[in-house]
């Protein structure tokens, strides 16, 4: 499904006096559609669709969408490595990204970028083509950054992308990645150990609702062969499959609204302005949740911050709204496996010579010990390059009378 496509459908559409249409999950293609839906006066009512330009209620004025606009959910991250930092302190806030050009996963990286100032500093910002190869430079780059925190804006190809990382020591200990909702929303084909205590961001879904067991049940007797992955021997609805049904629950609710106020029996082509004040107006307490909408058409999101272990798969840790800020559920489970947060403020080890105790000693973490600079007052820990440099820095000497050669 292309834009090209997407736009001629839009056309065909319009030819065939229709005046609604549903589905549009991929941000790209919902861009051209909606500019043609605008000039064919059509309404549009997409699935997902993220991208945070989708927002412009003057470029797109009869686009409504079930997935909530990027912008909040770079917010969300943002928010969640605040609160990591305020925990753990040092290393949290510079952050690096590395993206695939998509208009997916760019539009979250320039988004997030763009929101991250001043508290956070994004050190550096690397693209690829999807399926690139040899991601030698780019993960050089991320690496020479001095960076901790990672934004892996990965679409479609994570799995693969992490064993390079892993590769480039990137992976595991020390390392915090977030991950999008493309991410978070497709299984992996196998369990990742690489991708142990990695973060994703996506829309909450609560773990019921009012049709959770009839859905369930109708997926788990469907046909494999028309919906992918689902009947027995499947696995649980993947949570695109939820934003999925509730489109066509708005939409049906929708089309008997218009149908009861007259416009469905004449015969006559329903506007699509009368299309966006009707679904506007809607609220569903549907599978992803529930649902009201912004006056633009965006959805008014609540968003997760979920953390990944290769023998559960994904764990919600925080939940994430415009009113409510950042709320904490559960301790995510690092890398290590443990509770711990990271400390990130990973520094040199020092090497330093104690004026007080007249001798040469060594901190492995480079910041326990603070190192005094001499100045003729009675100092204590000094840099190691003072001993033994035939210049008296120690008040008792120590350090050109313990320990030298000569």
């Amino acid at each position: 499904f292309t834009p090209a496509i997407g736009i001629a459908n839009t056309v065909d559409f319009f030819d065939k006096g229709h005046s609604l249409a549903i589905g549009y999950p991929i941000s790209d293609v919902s861009i051209q559609s909606a500019v043609a839906a605008t000039v064919y006066d059509i309404a549009i009512l997409a699935s997902v669709s993220t991208a945070s330009r989708l927002a412009d209620e003057k470029s797109f004025p009869y686009f409504t969408r079930i997935g909530a606009d990027a912008a909040e959910q770079t917010v969300a991250v943002k928010d969640a490595i605040l609160y990591y930092n305020s925990i753990n302190g040092g290393g949290w806030t510079n952050v690096g990204i590395i993206s695939t050009i998509n208009e997916i996963t760019t539009d979250f990286a320039e988004t997030f970028s763009a929101v991250a100032a001043p508290e956070i500093d994004v050190v550096t910002y690397q693209q690829f083509l999807f399926g690139t190869e040899d991601l030698s430079v780019e993960l050089n780059e991320l690496k020479n950054s001095g960076a901790r925190v990672f934004l892996g804006m990965i679409f479609g190809e994570w799995e693969r992308f992490a064993e390079l990382a892993n590769e480039f020591g990137l992976m595991g200990e020390g390392y915090v990645w977030f991950v999008p909702p493309q991410t978070v929303g497709v299984p992996f084909s196998a369990p990742s150990e690489v991708s142990r205590g990695i973060l994703g961001v996506n829309d909450f879904f609560p773990k019921t609702s009012p049709f959770t067991e009839c859905f369930t049940k109708a997926w788990g007797s469907a046909d494999p062969t028309k919906y992918t992955l689902a009947g027995n021997g499947g696995i649980p609805p993947p949570t695109l499959t939820y934003r999925a049904f509730d489109t066509v629950m708005i939409a049906a609710i929708a089309i008997d609204k218009v149908d009861k106020m007259g416009l469905l029996e004449s015969g006559e082509r329903v506007p699509a302005q009368t299309w966006n004040d009707v679904m506007r107006n809607i609220t569903f307490d549907g599978l992803s949740g529930f649902i009201e909408f912004k006056p633009n058409g965006d959805r008014i999101g609540t968003h997760s911050i979920l953390y990944y272990q290769p023998e559960t798969g994904w764990t919600i840790s925080a939940v994430w709204s415009a009113e409510d800020g950042y709320e904490v559920i559960n301790d995510v489970v690092w890398a290590d496996n443990t509770t711990n947060v990271p400390d990130l403020d990973i520094r040199d080890p020092i090497k330093y010579w104690s004026c007080h105790n007249k001798e040469e000693k060594y901190d492995p973490s480079g910041k326990r010990v603070t190192l005094h600079t001499p100045d003729s007052s009675d100092v204590d820990d000094i840099d190691i390059d003072y001993h033994c440099d035939n210049f008296i820095d120690c008040q008792n000497l120590s350090d050109e009378s313990y320990d030298c050669s000569s």
